[in-house]
């Protein structure tokens, strides 16, 4: 099926009766982009992940025994135990839900949760950038992405690590959109919540950061430079206290955003060595956001700068580089680019708006780049880059659609959205579609643990023991949903 046949059902959207343009109504607003969320994360979890999953229900990694011990730990505030390549406020939701449901359905509960502040997120960037229609369409259109779809089973920390970045990514946006005390209020939380779930959420809080305090010195209305003190405060004391906190989620011994840059060994893994007199030096052993100056973030991006250079040329068209990202990234593209060259005329008319879009987008940019050439497309650093695809495609189809003038048109595409978004309207986007391929994903580690809990194989090392202690009362009734 073309792809073009997802336009046609928006041209008809356009032939009901059009009135006022929208304005921002806090109540009905966030109660809307609430339920949207929350509709969306809850559909992901209960059916949609299913079509893009192969032969396994639920999502683990490589790395899953260090999720799963570190909720242990922390549901038990055994904070020393937790892993020092996390920050603690990722961990956080799910081992206060294992406190009372059991390690593995903290995890679960955890990603579900984080996969509704997902939609949220992604409506609230839609609603900014265009409309409340657009946002109701970006939310549900999270389902339409298959990394991001399958968060919702996902038992790691990547969930509330990427809904959190996605979330501040929206808030500059908010704060380009209004550029009122409170949007700027609203950007500064966002930029300080990224700075506190995770080392690379320095990537994403500086754009909005610097979005916030554009916003702050823009102003609205007439009278812009009456009160630039009072919202350039508004930006910057949420980072301030988010500072003051580093130390609380961030270990003592926690890992550098430099120490987590793995990128020669991922290369290594491809057969490409690089000698070490090349890679970066680290100075001061990295950067911890609360820990260290800020005077050392400029020399913390040289260094990531400096470390995503040692990726040769050539590598991107080496066969297991091009080869998942045909199977995963590449039908996306003309999609994208019609849902951008659609928007583009009403985010012209909104500059502020465009810019705000444009600034949160490239982390999310750049970190593709990385998933497809270093990642080979694996699923979990596609979702870490994809989340301004689904607001693309709901500001697009809100563009095609007239968005933004009547509740019927807004009600009508909403409705249209969800038909398509659950494969009822057949179309490109079904979830059955023949083009989608099943997301690169692995349960292995999770049924090595599950098989440690069981008493069937043993424990290798502490890591191993610290997970499967975690799991006691609550094995059997995940291997029979593994099976």
């Amino acid at each position: 099926m073309s792809p073009w046949t997802a336009l046609i059902p928006w041209l008809f959207v356009r032939f009901l009766p059009g009135g006022k343009s929208e304005r921002w109504r806090t109540g009905l607003d966030l109660t809307v982009l609430l339920v949207a969320g929350l509709a969306s994360g809850l559909l992901c979890w209960i059916w949609l992940s299913a079509f893009y999953l192969e032969n396994t229900p639920l999502v683990g990694s490589s790395d899953f025994r260090e999720y799963c011990a570190s909720t242990a730990a922390l549901a038990q505030d055994q904070v020393h135990a937790f892993t020092r390549n996390r920050s603690m406020l990722a961990g956080w939701p799910s081992a206060m839900l294992a406190r009372s449901w059991g390690t593995l359905d903290g995890l679960l509960g955890s990603a579900v949760l984080s996969t509704c502040v997902l939609g949220f997120a992604a409506g609230l960037w839609g609603r900014a950038a265009h409309s409340r229609g657009a946002g109701i369409l970006s939310a549900l259109a999270v389902g339409l992405v298959a990394p991001l779809c399958i968060l919702a089973r996902t038992l790691t920390y990547y969930p509330p690590i990427i809904a959190t970045l996605t979330l501040c990514a929206a808030t500059g946006v908010v704060a380009m959109r209004w550029r009122t005390a409170v949007a700027c209020l609203v950007a500064g939380v966002g930029a300080g919540l990224a700075l506190l779930i995770d080392a690379r959420g320095l990537a994403w809080a500086l754009p909005t950061l610097g979005l916030g305090l554009l916003a702050a010195l823009r102003g609205p209305g007439r009278w812009r430079l009456r009160g630039v003190p009072l919202r350039v405060a508004l930006v910057v004391l949420p980072v301030c206290a988010s500072f003051a906190l580093g130390p609380q989620v961030y270990p003592a011994d926690a890992s550098s955003l430099e120490m987590q840059l793995r990128t020669v060994e991922d290369l290594r893994i491809q057969g490409i060595t690089i000698r070490e007199h090349q890679r970066p030096i680290i100075e001061n052993d990295g950067y911890v956001w609360g820990r260290s100056s800020i005077l050392h973030i400029p020399e913390t991006l040289q260094y990531v700068s400096a470390d995503g250079k040692l990726v040769p040329p050539s590598l991107r068209h080496a066969p297991q580089v091009t080869g998942p990202r045909m199977l995963r990234v590449d039908p996306w593209i003309p999609v994208g680019l019609v849902a951008l060259l659609v928007s583009l005329p009403g985010l012209l008319r909104r500059p502020m708006v465009l810019l705000g879009a444009v600034g949160v987008a490239v982390p999310f940019l750049l970190s593709l780049d990385s998933a497809i050439v270093v990642k080979e497309s694996r699923s979990r650093f596609l979702a870490n880059a994809l989340p301004f695809l689904p607001v693309l495609l709901g500001v697009g189809a809100a563009s095609l659609a007239g968005l933004g003038r009547d509740w019927k048109r807004t009600v009508a595409a909403s409705l249209l959205g969800l038909l398509i978004l659950l494969g009822a309207v057949p179309t490109w986007l079904s979830p059955v579609a023949s083009w989608r391929a099943p997301a690169s994903v692995s349960d292995r580690e999770l049924q090595r643990v599950l098989g440690i809990a069981r008493g069937t194989l043993e424990a290798q090392d502490g890591g191993d023991r610290a997970c499967s202690e975690g799991l006691t009362g609550e094995e059997s009734r995940f291997s029979e949903v593994m099976q």
